[in-house]
């Protein structure tokens, strides 16, 4: 399976559902351990990886690759 975004977005989009898992995959660390800098709990830091995943989802029809990644 590809690891671009812009073709992750592209699939899911597309209607490929296990290709939105794969990005989750991809940057699901990243937030976890941003968040729970910010906030300092395990589990505020995983309702922020929720929501930030959500929104995400939500917005994929709105992502430009050419202004940038979700990174």
């Amino acid at each position: 399976m590809p690891r671009d975004d812009a073709v992750l977005v592209r699939r899911s989009r597309a209607g490929d559902g296990g290709t939105f898992g794969l990005l989750f995959e991809q940057y699901k660390n990243l937030v976890y351990r941003t968040a729970f800098l910010i906030v300092g709990t395990a589990a505020d830091a995983e309702d922020i990886l929720q929501e930030v995943f959500l929104q995400v989802y939500r917005a994929l029809d709105t992502y430009d690759p050419a202004r940038g990644s979700f990174g």
